[in-house]
């Protein structure tokens, strides 16, 4: 091999390994490009992750706000529990009081017929003795 033939082949393969380099400069430049899509992404996922935040804690706020409701709605289901144990005490008083008003009335139509059946025998007995 003469040394131009040398020279020939040696200025081919730098020719080969400068195609080379320039694929892999280009591929550089497309994997920078899609490392700078990715910090793109990256930080919109950041802000979403902010947003989720913000919304998680709107929400613990929410569910706060609906245990002390829920408290203060055992506390007047409470009152009203506590209001119908005493209805219920008055209910029982007012069905006793019924109860003895019935009693009472019976006993006062006992008393008035027979205050009237003496009345008529009395009548009578006058009637039969003159």
């Amino acid at each position: 091999m003469s040394e131009q033939e040398f020279q020939t082949l040696v200025i081919t393969e730098l020719r080969g390994i400068r195609g080379d380099v320039e694929l892999l400069r280009h591929d550089v430049e497309g994997l920078k490009q899609d490392v700078e899509g990715l910090k793109h992404d990256v930080e919109g996922l950041k802000q979403d992750v902010e947003g989720l935040k913000h919304d998680v804690e709107g929400l613990k706020q929410d569910i706060d706000d609906l245990k002390q409701d829920v408290e203060g709605l055992k506390g007047e289901v409470d009152k009203v529990k506590n209001g119908m144990g005493a209805f219920g005490n008055e209910l029982a008083i007012l069905n006793v009081r019924v109860d003895t008003y019935q009693k009472a009335s019976g006993q006062v139509v006992n008393l008035a017929f027979g205050l009237i059946v003496t009345a008529v025998i009395t009548i009578i007995a006058n009637a039969i003795l003159r």
